[in-house]
């Protein structure tokens, strides 16, 4: 089973070019390497959602954190399949976010002060 490495960060942060430069250096290492990027879109239709809500052909759905993080949790749930796929078929998986950026922009959105990641305020 491989290895998941996730990089979570906001919009312009350098994820992609992070991931890239991971997957180039893994390859030169001889690793097999797949990768991900979530929303998933053009491959999900929760992801395709998230990007219509986004774009504010839902109405008001992307006023609503509850269903933004609904649709996203749909999006990585529908992934499932492909994220075992490669984990069983590769050395190493790296996610171009996942949980913690969704749940980061949820608690903005909800005004939570001072959110962390590992439970404590």
């Amino acid at each position: 089973m491989g290895r998941l490495i996730v990089i979570e960060g906001l919009d312009g942060s350098g994820k992609r070019t992070l991931a890239e430069s991971m997957a180039t250096a893994a390859r030169e290492r001889g690793q097999r390497i797949a990768t991900l990027a979530f929303p998933r879109y053009g491959v999900g239709m929760h992801a395709d959602l998230v990007q219509d809500a986004l774009y504010g052909r839902l109405g008001d759905v992307s006023e609503s954190v509850y269903g933004m993080a609904l649709l996203f949790a749909l999006d990585r749930r529908d992934a499932l399949p492909d994220i075992r796929h490669a984990l069983d078929h590769h050395d190493v998986l790296l996610l171009d976010r996942y949980i913690s950026a969704n749940a980061a922009y949820a608690a903005a959105r909800l005004g939570a002060p001072d959110v962390r990641m590992d439970g404590r305020s």
